[in-house]
């Protein structure tokens, strides 16, 4: 479970969130300047809150008084943070399967190179494997990214928009994988998304985020609904 209790300024925008996501699966939607992606770095270490605290299995993170980003060792419950961003950072010298096993480096060749196929397949990557990231589009970088963010199997995974380069089909596709595998591996995830597709289709619980603020938390279904509306009115022929 990850709980919030944040204050962050960035600006003349404030993020003020206090709240507890106890759900595997949670979207984090709103529009654009909500304050999705900021959140997510907060959780992910990549800024401080100026004020506050963020937890993760009780287990303390992030130190506001320090300023600093707390790492727990292996023999706490949180055993580590997996972030993929919009914007693939691939190494271009790294070939795609040493990129996803970047992470494994303290195993055994044979499971190391079984956990690279395997999150390949995932994602749908598995052909891409001996290639340069310079030869990927922009989907084949997106789902590298999430295969290599995968293999350590963290225990909490935040994905900012992590499909963004993929037909609907393709994403609804790779989404659907990735929540089944993530719950059997028993991984919290945290998607940021402003589409409410990606969060009708997987049935997810629905973190609101209105100008800085949390404005709802429940089910899809009932915090999306007048964006399920609209999204079925779209599909009515005129």
């Amino acid at each position: 479970m990850v709980e919030l209790q944040l204050n962050a300024r960035r600006g003349s925008f404030q993020l003020a969130i206090d709240c507890q996501l106890p759900a595997l699966w949670t979207v984090v939607f709103g529009p654009s300047g909500a304050g999705k992606s900021t959140l997510l770095r907060l959780i992910a270490g990549l800024e401080i809150p100026d004020s506050g605290h963020i937890l993760v299995n009780g287990v303390t993170i992030t130190d506001t008084r320090t300023r600093r980003h707390l790492r727990p060792g292996p023999g706490t419950p949180q055993r580590g943070v997996g972030l993929v961003a919009q914007q693939s950072a691939l190494f271009p010298h790294y070939t795609v399967a040493a990129n996803v096993a970047y992470g494994l480096a303290k195993q055994p060749q044979q499971p190391r190179q079984q956990q690279v196929t395997d999150m390949l397949q995932l994602v749908g990557a598995a052909h891409l494997a001996h290639r340069s990231p310079r030869a990927l589009s922009g989907g084949e970088a997106q789902r590298v990214s999430l295969a290599r963010a995968l293999a350590p199997k963290p225990r909490l995974l935040l994905l900012d928009e992590p499909l963004s380069a993929l037909d609907a089909d393709a994403r609804d596709q790779v989404l659907t994988r990735l929540q089944t595998w993530l719950a059997e591996q028993n991984i919290q995830t945290i998607l940021v998304t402003h589409d409410a597709a990606d969060a009708l289709a997987t049935e997810a619980q629905v973190a609101l985020l209105e100008e800085g603020k949390l404005a709802a938390l429940g089910p899809a279904s009932e915090v999306l609904a007048s964006e399920r509306t609209r999204l079925l009115a779209r599909l009515q022929p005129n």
